[in-house]
C-alpha cells in the first residue's frame, strides 16, 4: 500500500511540474497570437512570402502587449480552462501563440478545443480545453474570421 501512496504521490508531482512549464511563458513584453487558415498546404503549395504553422497559413496576426497581453495571458494560464486530454475529435489547430517569435502553443477553442504546447527539448504536451472556456471570448474580440 505504501508503494501505491507514493507512486501517485510521484505522479502528481511530476503532472504539476509539468504544468508548471506548459503555462511558463517568459517576460517578453510581446507576444503575438496567429490565426491560421483552415486548409492545410504541403511544403510545395507554401508560398516564400506566406508564414505558415503546422502547414497552415497566418491569415491574421496580432501582436499583444501591455493590458491586452497581461488580459490574455489571464485567460491562458487558467487552469480551470484545461482537463487531462480525453476527447476523441479531430485536433486541428485554430490559433498560434508565439512568444520571441516562436511558437509555444497551438490549440483551437471552440470544434475541437484542445491545446498543443510546444516545449524546447522536451515532448509536445496535449491539453482539453473545457466547451465554456473563457479563451474564446477574448480571442473573439481580436479576431474575425471574415477578415
Amino acid at each position: 500500500m505504501k508503494k501505491i501512496t507514493l507512486l501517485i504521490i510521484a505522479l502528481v508531482i511530476n503532472s504539476c511540474s509539468e504544468m508548471k512549464d506548459v503555462f511558463e511563458i517568459n517576460d517578453s513584453e510581446t507576444i503575438t497570437i496567429g490565426l491560421l487558415s483552415e486548409e492545410v498546404y504541403s511544403a510545395d503549395e507554401q508560398k516564400k512570402d506566406k508564414t505558415y504553422y503546422e502547414r497552415r497559413e497566418v491569415v491574421q496576426q496580432k501582436e499583444l502587449t501591455g493590458e491586452k497581453r497581461t488580459a490574455f495571458l489571464k485567460e491562458f494560464k487558467n487552469k480551470d480552462n484545461y482537463v487531462p486530454l480525453a476527447r476523441k475529435c479531430k485536433y486541428e489547430p485554430v490559433f498560434v501563440l508565439l512568444v520571441d517569435d516562436r511558437p509555444h502553443a497551438y490549440f483551437d477553442v471552440e470544434y475541437c478545443p484542445t491545446v498543443k504546447f510546444i516545449l524546447e527539448g522536451k515532448k509536445e504536451k496535449y491539453l482539453d480545453i473545457v466547451t465554456e472556456n473563457t479563451l474564446k471570448e477574448l480571442l473573439d474580440t481580436h479576431f474575425s474570421k471574415e477578415n
